[in-house]
């Protein structure tokens, strides 16, 4: 009797597990014996920008992100084939999506690129082909500070240092940002590009990058007017300079910014009450008086 009633028992204990894990019966369609999520799946990629214009002498970098069916997307810009329908016109590369115009091609052709996740799901993006942009070195530039620029191109050149040849004073050739390939390679100067100097002020008027400025652009926020000209550091306005460095114009006069193309508006921030009002205001968060969108 014991035996047999100590059967009974395990028997009832296997058959409650059993139960309790939907074995036995092939298990239910709820809680953790249910069937398992199905994984999103790939409904569509979608080529950024999706129409745009190359130069015949620059490149331009495509992006595709794919859209899942549950709303999530993701990069694939290396995980797509990439392919052009002229590569006479301009070549993509196969994973990259990095487009280079032909050298036989002219202004005015254009390519169709297609972003490909295996044989399924194609986008396309159309390129047409611009004018190229002027090309320079920063030796052939005839602004007269510009060789002393060895932040540009440092040749050796001692900078208006006291002597040359001495610790600290000699430049170091090639210690420098390299940009010299991408104006004479590639003749990208900042064009179309507006940049917000936030800082003490602007002298929008400076002689080296009024041809610059935004007319009506920049923003006083102690005067709440358009000029941020700062008339107390009267030996150079720390923001001046910035802007400078950033775009001075190629006009003969002083020397060059790196985006000497770009155009700039100054916001004289640090020298307000610098409320967090003003800062987004600054930094692109304002659609007028000023306008600073587009920075």
């Amino acid at each position: 009797m014991k035996l047999r009633s100590c059967r009974s028992f395990v028997i009832a204990l296997i058959v409650l597990f059993l139960s309790a894990c939907g074995g036995g019966g092939g298990g239910g369609s709820s809680g953790g014996g249910g069937t398992p999520p199905v994984a999103p799946t790939l409904t569509s990629i979608t080529v950024t920008p999706p129409t745009a214009a190359t130069t015949l002498n620059a490149t331009l970098q495509l992006a595709a992100i794919g859209i899942y069916s549950d709303s999530s997307t993701q990069d694939l810009t290396t995980s797509v084939v990439w392919s052009s329908s002229a590569s006479a016109v301009a070549e993509v590369g196969a994973s990259t999506g990095l487009v280079t115009p032909d050298p036989g091609a002219s202004a005015g052709q254009t390519a169709v690129i297609t972003a490909t996740s295996g044989a399924l799901l194609p986008a396309t993006a159309t390129i047409t082909l611009i004018p190229s942009l002027p090309l320079f070195t920063i030796a052939s530039v005839v602004d007269p500070l510009t060789p002393e620029q060895w932040g540009l191109k440092n040749t050796a050149q001692n900078g208006f240092a006291d002597s040359a040849g001495t610790a600290n004073t000699a430049g170091t050739v090639g210690t420098d940002i390299n940009v010299d390939p991408v104006y004479s390679t590639y003749g990208l100067t900042g064009s179309g590009v507006t940049v917000a100097v936030v800082d003490t002020g602007l002298e929008i008027l400076h002689e080296d990058i009024v041809a610059n400025v935004v007319p009506g652009g920049s923003w006083d926020f102690n005067t709440s007017t358009s000029d941020p000209t700062n008339t107390v550091d009267t030996a150079g306005d720390h923001g001046t300079m910035v802007g400078g460095l950033i775009a001075m114009a190629k006009n003969n006069i002083g020397g060059i910014g790196v985006a000497s193309a770009a155009q700039l508006k100054g916001f004289n921030y640090l020298n307000s009450a610098q409320t967090l009002s003003d800062a987004l205001v600054a930094l692109g968060g304002s659609t007028a008086s000023p306008n600073s969108s587009d920075v």
